[in-house]
C-alpha cells in the first residue's frame, strides 16, 4: 500500500515537472509564427486558436474600445505587452499552473472601423477551449461581450 502511494506520488511529481518544462519551452520558443497585420487572418489548422471581431459606428468608438480592451488585458495578470504599433498590439499570457505561454493579438482596422482579437497557444494541438474562454473574459471585462 505504501509503495503504491509512493509510486503514484513520484509519477504525479514527474508529470508536473514535465508540464512546467513544456511551459518553460513555450515561453522561450516564441510565437509559432510572426503575426503582422497582413498575416493576421492566416490561422493554423489546429484547434488551439480563437478569434473575435468587433465593428464600431465611428473611429472614436473603435479607439476607445481598443484602449478599454488593452486595459482589460493588463488587469488579467500573467500578461506582458510584447509589441505595439498603430494597428497591432501583441501580448503574451502565461497560464497559472503550468506556465504555458499563449499569444494574444489586437488588430485595429481603421478602414472597416473594427477590432479583431486572436488568442493562440504556442504548444500543443488543442487548448481545451482556453483561448475562447480568454477572449470571452477580455470582452466581458471590457464590457464588449455580445450575447
Amino acid at each position: 500500500m505504501k509503495s503504491t502511494l509512493f509510486t503514484l506520488l513520484i509519477v504525479a511529481a514527474l508529470a508536473l515537472i514535465s508540464l512546467r518544462l513544456a511551459g518553460w519551452y513555450s515561453y522561450k520558443s516564441g510565437p509559432k509564427s510572426v503575426v503582422t497585420p497582413e498575416s493576421f487572418g492566416d490561422l493554423p489548422k489546429t484547434p488551439n486558436v480563437a478569434t473575435s471581431s468587433l465593428t464600431f459606428a465611428s473611429d472614436e468608438e473603435r479607439k476607445s474600445a481598443c484602449a478599454t480592451l488593452q486595459a482589460a488585458i493588463d488587469t488579467m495578470g500573467q500578461t506582458e505587452k510584447v509589441s505595439e504599433t498603430a494597428e497591432l498590439v501583441h501580448y503574451t499570457v502565461r497560464t497559472p499552473i503550468c506556465g504555458w505561454t499563449d499569444d494574444v493579438y489586437l488588430l485595429q482596422s481603421s478602414q472597416a472601423n473594427s477590432i479583431h482579437l486572436r488568442s493562440q497557444s504556442r504548444v500543443g494541438h488543442s487548448d481545451l477551449g482556453a483561448n475562447r474562454k480568454r477572449l470571452d473574459a477580455i470582452l466581458e471585462k471590457a464590457s464588449l461581450l455580445s450575447d
